[in-house]
Protein backbone atom coordinates (compact mmCIF):
# COMPACT_ATOMS: atom_id res chain seq x y z
CA UNK A 1 0.00 0.00 0.00
CA UNK A 2 1.48 3.29 -0.91
CA UNK A 3 1.57 6.18 1.31
CA UNK A 4 -0.67 8.13 -0.51
CA UNK A 5 -3.31 5.40 -0.31
CA UNK A 6 -2.57 4.79 3.56
CA UNK A 7 -3.11 8.35 4.32
CA UNK A 8 -6.16 8.13 3.03
CA UNK A 9 -7.65 4.84 4.00
CA UNK A 10 -6.39 5.95 7.48
CA UNK A 11 -9.40 8.17 8.16
CA UNK A 12 -11.56 5.62 7.36
CA UNK A 13 -9.82 2.68 9.49
CA UNK A 14 -9.90 4.85 12.64
CA UNK A 15 -13.59 6.04 12.48
CA UNK A 16 -14.55 2.57 11.71
CA UNK A 17 -12.56 0.98 14.09
CA UNK A 18 -13.75 3.54 16.82
CA UNK A 19 -17.35 2.21 15.98
CA UNK A 20 -16.83 -1.04 14.94
CA UNK A 21 -15.62 -1.00 19.11
CA UNK A 22 -18.37 0.73 20.46
CA UNK A 23 -20.97 -1.78 21.09
CA UNK A 24 -18.61 -3.97 22.78
CA UNK A 25 -17.69 -1.32 25.32
CA UNK A 26 -21.22 -1.62 27.00
CA UNK A 27 -20.26 -5.16 28.65
CA UNK A 28 -21.04 -6.93 25.69
CA UNK A 29 -18.00 -8.16 23.99
CA UNK A 30 -19.73 -10.34 21.26
CA UNK A 31 -21.11 -7.41 19.94
CA UNK A 32 -16.75 -6.76 18.94
CA UNK A 33 -17.47 -9.26 16.30
CA UNK A 34 -19.50 -7.79 13.51
CA UNK A 35 -18.26 -4.21 14.75
CA UNK A 36 -14.94 -5.81 13.39
CA UNK A 37 -16.42 -7.18 10.53
CA UNK A 38 -17.51 -3.63 9.64
CA UNK A 39 -14.27 -1.90 10.09
CA UNK A 40 -12.56 -4.54 8.41
CA UNK A 41 -14.47 -4.39 5.39
CA UNK A 42 -15.04 -0.19 5.68
CA UNK A 43 -10.81 -0.49 5.56
CA UNK A 44 -10.98 -2.80 2.63
CA UNK A 45 -13.31 -0.81 0.67
CA UNK A 46 -11.72 2.35 0.95
CA UNK A 47 -8.24 0.36 -0.27
CA UNK A 48 -9.78 -1.36 -3.08
CA UNK A 49 -13.15 -2.53 -3.62
CA UNK A 50 -15.82 0.36 -2.83
CA UNK A 51 -18.59 -2.38 -4.01
CA UNK A 52 -18.06 -3.23 0.16
CA UNK A 53 -19.00 0.47 1.34
CA UNK A 54 -22.66 -1.06 1.92
CA UNK A 55 -21.81 -4.02 3.95
CA UNK A 56 -19.23 -2.29 6.09
CA UNK A 57 -21.72 0.27 7.00
CA UNK A 58 -24.46 -2.24 7.13
CA UNK A 59 -22.43 -4.35 9.77
CA UNK A 60 -21.34 -1.38 11.82
CA UNK A 61 -25.59 -0.54 11.85
CA UNK A 62 -26.20 -3.74 12.70
CA UNK A 63 -23.59 -4.04 15.66
CA UNK A 64 -25.26 -0.66 17.09
CA UNK A 65 -28.65 -2.23 16.63
CA UNK A 66 -27.87 -4.97 18.73
CA UNK A 67 -26.15 -2.97 21.37
CA UNK A 68 -29.59 -1.45 21.35
CA UNK A 69 -31.60 -4.82 21.36
CA UNK A 70 -33.41 -5.10 24.84
CA UNK A 71 -33.21 -1.53 25.63
CA UNK A 72 -36.23 0.71 27.03
CA UNK A 73 -36.02 4.29 25.32
CA UNK A 74 -34.10 6.22 22.74
CA UNK A 75 -30.09 6.40 22.39
CA UNK A 76 -29.44 9.87 22.80
CA UNK A 77 -26.06 9.04 20.75
CA UNK A 78 -27.84 8.09 17.68
CA UNK A 79 -27.56 11.31 16.07
CA UNK A 80 -23.51 11.04 16.42
CA UNK A 81 -23.85 7.41 15.03
CA UNK A 82 -25.84 8.82 12.04
CA UNK A 83 -23.16 11.09 11.20
CA UNK A 84 -20.61 8.45 12.00
CA UNK A 85 -21.82 5.85 9.33
CA UNK A 86 -22.17 8.76 6.98
CA UNK A 87 -18.55 9.41 7.13
CA UNK A 88 -17.13 5.80 6.95
CA UNK A 89 -19.10 5.86 3.99
CA UNK A 90 -18.36 8.68 2.35
CA UNK A 91 -14.54 8.65 3.44
CA UNK A 92 -14.25 5.48 1.84
CA UNK A 93 -15.78 6.57 -1.05
CA UNK A 94 -13.48 9.75 -0.93
CA UNK A 95 -10.36 7.34 -0.80
CA UNK A 96 -11.30 5.38 -4.32
CA UNK A 97 -11.03 8.81 -6.18
CA UNK A 98 -8.35 10.54 -8.03
CA UNK A 99 -6.85 13.04 -5.30
CA UNK A 100 -9.19 11.70 -2.68
CA UNK A 101 -10.43 14.81 -0.53
CA UNK A 102 -7.19 16.22 -0.98
CA UNK A 103 -4.83 14.38 1.52
CA UNK A 104 -0.94 15.04 1.24
CA UNK A 105 0.85 12.87 -0.91
CA UNK A 106 -1.81 12.04 -3.30
CA UNK A 107 -1.19 11.15 -6.94
CA UNK A 108 -3.56 13.05 -7.96
CA UNK A 109 -2.78 17.04 -7.44
CA UNK A 110 -6.17 18.42 -6.29
CA UNK A 111 -6.01 22.44 -5.67
CA UNK A 112 -6.07 23.84 -2.22
CA UNK A 113 -9.28 25.32 -2.74
CA UNK A 114 -10.98 22.76 -4.18
CA UNK A 115 -9.69 20.08 -1.32
CA UNK A 116 -11.12 22.29 1.88
CA UNK A 117 -14.59 22.72 -0.21
CA UNK A 118 -14.74 18.96 -0.64
CA UNK A 119 -13.53 18.91 2.88
CA UNK A 120 -16.46 21.29 4.26
CA UNK A 121 -19.14 20.14 1.97
CA UNK A 122 -18.40 16.38 3.50
CA UNK A 123 -18.63 18.49 7.14
CA UNK A 124 -21.55 20.01 6.06
CA UNK A 125 -23.55 16.69 5.03
CA UNK A 126 -22.20 15.13 8.34
CA UNK A 127 -23.59 17.61 10.31
CA UNK A 128 -26.79 17.70 8.07
CA UNK A 129 -27.38 13.78 8.80
CA UNK A 130 -26.72 14.32 12.65
CA UNK A 131 -29.25 17.04 12.73
CA UNK A 132 -31.68 14.96 10.80
CA UNK A 133 -30.84 12.00 13.43
CA UNK A 134 -31.78 14.48 15.74
CA UNK A 135 -34.77 15.60 14.76
CA UNK A 136 -36.40 12.34 14.38
CA UNK A 137 -34.99 11.38 17.73
CA UNK A 138 -36.87 14.34 19.14
CA UNK A 139 -39.75 13.24 17.41
CA UNK A 140 -40.07 10.12 18.82
CA UNK A 141 -39.96 11.24 22.10
CA UNK A 142 -42.62 13.13 21.70
CA UNK A 143 -46.01 11.86 23.73
CA UNK A 144 -48.48 9.81 21.51
CA UNK A 145 -51.42 11.76 20.16
CA UNK A 146 -51.26 14.81 18.91
CA UNK A 147 -53.94 14.64 16.25
CA UNK A 148 -53.58 16.37 12.66
CA UNK A 149 -50.58 18.68 13.83
CA UNK A 150 -48.60 15.55 14.64
CA UNK A 151 -49.87 13.89 11.15
CA UNK A 152 -48.97 17.23 9.44
CA UNK A 153 -45.18 17.40 10.46
CA UNK A 154 -44.95 13.44 9.13
CA UNK A 155 -45.86 14.66 5.89
CA UNK A 156 -43.74 17.32 5.65
CA UNK A 157 -41.30 15.61 7.13
CA UNK A 158 -41.68 12.92 4.15
CA UNK A 159 -42.08 15.31 1.41
CA UNK A 160 -38.75 16.86 2.48
CA UNK A 161 -36.85 13.02 2.54
CA UNK A 162 -39.09 12.30 -0.81
CA UNK A 163 -37.73 16.09 -2.38
CA UNK A 164 -34.05 16.26 -1.26
CA UNK A 165 -33.91 12.11 -2.76
CA UNK A 166 -35.34 13.33 -6.40
CA UNK A 167 -33.00 16.60 -6.05
CA UNK A 168 -29.89 14.02 -5.64
CA UNK A 169 -30.93 11.67 -8.30
CA UNK A 170 -31.73 14.30 -10.83
CA UNK A 171 -28.32 15.66 -9.99
CA UNK A 172 -26.24 12.07 -10.00
CA UNK A 173 -28.59 11.55 -13.33
CA UNK A 174 -26.78 15.19 -14.67
CA UNK A 175 -23.71 13.99 -14.13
Amino acid sequence: MTRALRGRVAPVAALALGLGAAPALGGRPALLLPGAAGALLAVLAAWRWAALVPWAVGLLAGAYALRLAGRAGVDPWAPLWAAGLFLVAELAFAAREPGGLGTAGTAVRVEPAVARARRARLALAAAGAALAAAVVLSLAWLPLGGGVARLAAGVAAALGTLTVAALLARRAAGR
